[in-house]
C-alpha cells in the first residue's frame, strides 16, 4: 500500500485482522520485517511486526484481547492474550476458613464483594487466576484444572439499583477452558405475576452477542467470558468452576504477610476438596507466648482477641497505674483499653523471657486523655532498636 498506515488500517469494527503493511518500500516497518530486507537477512520475517489491543466495546470497559508480534500471535490467530476482572463471589470461602490457623483469634468474614478475581489467559491458552482484597494484596492464586472437585459459585442479581440487599444488576462469568461446557442455573426470584427478564452476553464476540431469557433457566455455556445482566426483577444464579493448584498468602490484622502456602501445602490442608466443610484438625501454627493487659487488676481479661493476663516483667515497678471509663470507639473490647501503666519518668519497658527465635509483637493503643491530633508523641523500641 502506498498511503500512510493509520488507525483506519487496524481499528476494524468487527475485530478482523488489520490491513497488511507496505513491504515494498525500503525504510518502512513492513519492509524491515519482510523477506525483501536483504540487507539484514537475520531479521525474522513477519506480516505482523507489532502488538495490537482490542478494547471491549460500549460501556463494558476493559480489553477483549491482545495480539502480539509475529504471524502466529496476530489478531484472529487464536493465540491472543485475554483477561477479565470479576468481583469476588464465594470463591475464597475455603481460604477464609483456613485463615484462623495462621491468624488466631481474628475474625474471618466472607470475602464476597470484598475483592476482585483476575483471570488472565496467555497466548497458549493457559488460564491463571489471582484473587486480591480491597487493599490490593494478593490472597491466593490458582490455575484452571481438575485437581479438586468442581466448586459451586452462587450469587443474586437485581435490576433495581436501590434493592435493600445491595445486589448488583450484572455479574461476569468465566467458564474455564478445562471445562468443555458449564451449566449456569438461573432461578427467577421475582414476586408477583411477571417473570424476571435477563440477557446473557457473549463477551468474546465482536459485535457482542446477546441472548434474552425470562424466568428460571439452565443455560449451557462453552469456555469463555460472559455477562449475566438482569433487566427486570431479580434472579439467583449458580455454576461450577474447575480450579486447581491453589497457593495462599495470609495476612494478620495489620496487613502483614504471616504465611505463604504453596500448592502442595494447600492440597494437604484441603484433602477433601474446596467445598467440603470438613477441614483437617490442625493446631494453629502461631501460638501467642504472651498476651498482656497493661495494669490488669489481678484477673485475666477475656476479649474477642483471646484472654489477656496481668502484665508483668515491667520497669519501673510499679510505675503509675491509671483507669478511665471513657468509651473507646472501634472495638468491642472496652476494658482492654481503659487501663494503662506509665513510667513516671516518661519511659516504660517490658523484658519478657523468651527462647531464641523469631517473634511477632503486636501492640494495641488507645488515646484516653488527649483530644487533638499530635498532642501525644512517643516511640517504641524492640531489642533496644527503634521500631516505631
Amino acid at each position: 500500500m502506498s498511503a500512510n498506515y493509520s488507525a483506519a488500517n487496524f481499528e476494524k469494527p468487527t475485530g478482523s485482522a488489520p490491513d497488511p503493511l507496505d513491504e515494498a518500500a525500503p525504510g518502512t516497518l513492513g519492509y524491515y520485517y519482510s523477506q525483501n530486507n536483504t540487507l539484514e537477512p537475520a531479521i525474522a520475517a513477519t506480516h505482523n511486526p507489532y502488538s495490537l489491543s482490542e478494547p471491549m466495546p460500549g460501556p463494558l470497559g476493559g480489553v477483549r484481547r491482545v495480539a502480539g508480534p509475529g504471524d502466529a500471535f496476530a489478531l484472529g490467530s487464536g493465540h491472543e492474550s485475554k483477561g477479565r476482572d470479576f468481583p469476588l463471589l464465594n470463591e475464597l470461602d475455603h481460604y477464609s476458613r483456613l485463615r484462623a490457623l495462621f491468624v488466631p483469634n481474628s475474625p474471618t468474614p466472607s470475602l464476597r464483594a470484598q475483592g476482585v478475581k483476575i483471570v488472565a489467559v496467555n497466548p497458549n491458552g493457559v488460564e491463571a487466576i489471582s484473587f486480591h482484597n480491597r487493599e490490593g494484596q494478593t490472597l491466593a492464586s490458582c490455575l484452571t484444572g481438575d485437581q479438586y472437585p468442581a466448586s459451586t459459585l452462587t450469587g443474586t442479581l437485581a435490576a433495581d439499583p436501590t434493592n435493600s440487599a445491595g445486589n448488583p444488576a450484572y455479574q461476569d462469568i468465566h467458564v474455564a477452558a478445562s471445562a468443555s461446557s458449564t451449566a449456569v442455573t438461573i432461578t427467577d426470584g421475582a414476586t408477583g405475576g411477571s417473570a424476571s427478564s435477563y440477557v446473557l452476553v457473549d463477551l468474546q464476540q465482536n459485535p457482542l452477542v446477546e441472548t434474552a431469557y425470562t424466568g428460571s433457566q439452565v443455560v449451557n455455556l462453552a469456555p469463555g467470558f460472559y455477562r449475566l445482566l438482569v433487566t427486570s426483577g431479580q434472579v439467583g444464579f449458580s455454576y461450577q468452576v474447575h480450579y486447581g493448584e491453589f497457593s495462599y498468602v495470609f495476612y494478620d490484622d495489620a496487613g502483614r504477610a504471616v504465611a505463604s502456602i504453596a500448592p502442595k501445602g494447600v492440597a494437604e490442608l484441603l484433602p477433601t476438596g474446596l467445598d467440603n466443610p470438613v477441614y483437617p484438625t490442625v493446631s494453629p501454627l502461631f501460638t501467642p507466648l504472651y498476651r498482656i493487659h497493661a495494669q490488669a487488676t489481678g484477673a485475666a481479661l477475656a476479649t474477642s482477641r483471646g484472654t489477656f493476663a496481668d502484665d508483668q516483667y515491667y520497669s519501673p515497678n510499679p510505675g503509675s497505674a491509671n483507669y478511665t471509663n471513657v468509651a473507646i470507639a472501634g472495638t468491642p473490647d472496652q476494658a482492654l483499653y481503659q487501663r494503662e501503666r506509665v513510667g513516671v519518668s516518661g519511659q516504660m519497658s517490658y523484658a519478657f523471657p523468651v527462647a531464641t527465635g523469631t517473634y511477632t509483637v503486636v501492640l494495641h493503643f488507645a488515646e484516653t486523655f488527649f483530644t487533638s491530633v499530635g498532642q501525644r508523641v512517643f516511640d517504641v523500641s524492640l531489642e533496644n532498636a527503634p521500631y516505631w
